[in-house]
């Protein structure tokens, strides 16, 4: 499941629970799969920066390794 950014702390209590009342609401999702590959691959290290979940920036948010290769 994702949930948009704007939406995380009406989901998520003080204590990092779901609060599963609000699971009801489809505002809270988020289906674009580029917001979410790109932050995993960030989390883990391999870009310099998560994705956008603003979509009138999502095509000009750029992708950037945190390490070269030798590609």
């Amino acid at each position: 499941m994702f949930v948009t950014q704007s939406r995380r702390e009406d989901v998520l209590t003080a204590d990092g629970d779901i609060d599963e009342s609000v699971l009801t609401d489809p505002t809270v999702y988020k289906s674009g799969i580029h917001f979410q590959f790109k932050y995993h691959l960030y989390h883990i290290g391999l870009l310099t920066e998560g994705g956008t979940d603003d979509k009138d920036e999502v095509l000009s948010n750029p992708w950037a390794l945190n390490y070269a290769t030798g590609f």
